[in-house]
């Protein structure tokens, strides 16, 4: 989850896993460039500000 992170996604991961069970791993799924060019488009940003968007979930699924 750290390393998720330190990639410029603080502090989601962190709270996706508290939200979750809480035991410091999740699942990230990076999302396509467009994803973050229809966010530059759609919030009128200069550029994506991350090198890339991931969909993150909890790496169990609570029963």
């Amino acid at each position: 989850m750290e390393s998720l992170a330190a990639t410029g996604n603080a502090p989601v991961p962190g709270r996706v896993d508290a939200a979750g069970n809480n035991d410091g791993y999740v699942c990230a799924h990076p999302l396509p460039d467009s994803t973050c060019t229809s966010f530059i488009v759609t919030l009128d940003l200069p550029a994506c500000p991350v090198e890339t968007i991931y969909l993150y979930l909890d790496n169990r699924l609570s029963p």
